[in-house]
């Protein structure tokens, strides 16, 4: 599968946005992303995954209920600015 740029920087957006400390959902970046409420698409779910793995998103699990929530680091606003800049062109 390819890395698209531009879906990371609509996620890492839509956490930036959305996050008011408890995190943001699956189902909160599907609704920003694809404009519905619902799972993640494979290829959202991919780039999710990358974006954790290279740590610009954190990941908080909750056993209880089998949910995840989101949050973006550091690393991940300082990203999200540049992929700003570089779409904004």
């Amino acid at each position: 599968m390819q890395r698209n740029k531009r879906l990371s920087m609509e996620i890492l957006a839509c956490v930036e946005a959305e996050d008011m400390g408890t995190g943001v959902s699956a189902a909160d970046i599907g609704l920003a992303v694809h404009g519905h409420r619902g799972a993640l698409t494979d290829i959202d779910e991919y780039h999710v995954k990358l974006l954790v793995d290279c740590g610009l998103l954190k990941v908080e699990e909750d056993d209880h209920f089998f949910t995840h929530s989101y949050h973006l680091t550091w690393s991940g606003h300082d990203l999200l600015d540049a992929l700003r800049s570089e779409f904004s062109t």
